[in-house]
């Protein structure tokens, strides 16, 4: 496996445990890619690249989570997502109920604040018209007083597009596939300690352990097939492969770019701007719940892990271009009007900009081709070649189970 993000990392598992050897390289000094932690001196806490959240309705990421046999999550049940409007201060948190029949849309006390049964009617135009697919965006679809509330804040969680560029046939499979499938797909699992010691620690253990090899700071520079051998060269040296052997690239598409330039893969892409702030006193967000989502205002989503605030702006382009002291005292303006903090002096901050979070999932993206593997013995896996799900940890995970059962002479 080339690539010790999630996607190389749960495929090498999944080889182990069929019974095969698996060796990962990565070019970095640390595995994870996107979904990694790391100690910062400045704040002197452990933190997160970026944060995510997954739900119930992951269910790869969750049999992936089963895998690693450990416990560091969090399970919010029944679900149930804060908000709050930055504009007037109102708050509401939605509660979807258990089953498929949305009901909770008929009570005021479930659903966004001084909103009417009524303005939901729309999602349901776009889920019966999208799942097929077409070339409209959210925005076509939904729009009024929910846009700014409710579907804004959804499709830039989930898509990390803005909802005038967002695609609307992925939007609905996203919400065909949570808020359609009742409060159990719905159930947010959080990293207690950070997605390091939740999800790649864990993997890297169980790969030791299985008799499987990780090697960090081996950069692929290039692949040669020399008749049914494939030569890699690495920036530590050369690997050969033997005769049956396959090589997973789990490798985000400029990568893929670098090796073979006359390979088609995405080239549009969206930032997320993270910033981590080190609190002087505790917080406490509606109903005790470690996350808040915010509306109004430049910041999203706001999780709060002991004396860490951790601010997530999706669809982030524009900011991702301002300093980083800008961008930090723009978004700890919001957490102060939010949570009642001063707003001056500012505390520690710490500006983590994802230029390539994810791909631009735009109505161009729907139905991409995943180039086929340029030479024999070679499968692509990474959460970008599910073209069915948003860039996320889920198509990760499940892009690198679908690897290993290729691998494995399997089909899933």
């Amino acid at each position: 496996m080339i690539g010790a993000g999630l996607a190389g990392l749960a495929c090498a598992i999944a080889v182990l445990e069929a019974g095969e050897q698996a060796i990962v390289y990565e070019m970095a000094r640390q595995a994870g890619g996107r979904c990694r932690s790391f100690y910062d001196p400045r704040l002197e806490r452990y933190l997160d690249n970026g944060t995510h959240m997954i739900i119930g309705a992951n269910t790869g990421a969750l049999q992936y989570i089963d895998r690693l046999h450990t416990n560091h999550f969090t399970i919010i049940a029944p679900a149930v997502f804060p908000f709050l409007d930055l504009e007037n201060g109102e708050c509401w948190t939605l509660r979807p109920n258990s089953g498929r029949l949305p009901w909770w849309l008929l009570h005021s006390r479930r659903r966004v604040a001084k909103s009417r049964f009524i303005d939901y009617l729309s999602v349901f135009r776009l889920l019966w018209g999208q799942m097929g697919g077409c070339d409209l965006t959210v925005a076509d679809y939904l729009s009024g007083p929910l846009m700014q509330r409710l579907w804004k804040p959804i499709t830039e969680a989930t898509l990390n597009t803005a909802p005038e560029e967002a695609s609307a046939a992925l939007f609905a499979r996203v919400i065909g596939n949570s808020l359609m499938l009742g409060e159990h797909a719905c159930r947010p699992y959080l990293a207690r300690h950070g997605l390091g010691p939740a999800l790649i620690e864990p993997a890297l253990s169980r790969i030791t352990a299985a008799g499987g090899i990780v090697q960090f700071g081996s950069r692929l520079r290039t692949i040669y097939a020399i008749a049914k051998v494939l030569r890699l060269h690495f920036d530590t040296g050369v690997v050969e492969t033997k005769v049956g052997d396959s090589v997973v690239l789990a490798l985000p598409p400029w990568e893929i770019a670098t090796l073979w330039p006359e390979l088609s893969v995405p080239t549009a892409f969206r930032a997320i701007v993270n910033v981590h702030y080190r609190l002087d006193r505790p917080v406490r967000f509606p109903g005790g719940l470690p996350f808040l989502a915010l509306v109004g205002g430049l910041a999203q989503w706001l999780f709060i892990r002991g004396d860490v605030l951790s601010v997530t702006v999706s669809a982030a382009n524009a900011l991702a271009t301002q300093t980083n002291a800008v961008v930090a005292h723009k978004v700890w303006a919001d957490c102060a009007t939010a949570l009642a903090l001063p707003l001056t002096p500012m505390p520690l901050a710490r500006v983590i900009k994802e230029k390539r979070a994810t791909l631009a999932h735009t109505p161009a993206s729907n139905g991409r081709i995943v180039p086929p593997p340029p030479l024999p013995g070679l499968v692509l896996a990474g959460d970008w070649t599910c073209p069915y799900l948003p860039a996320t940890i889920e198509a990760a995970v499940i892009s690198g189970a679908r690897a290993a059962a290729q691998v494995l002479g399997l089909r899933l």
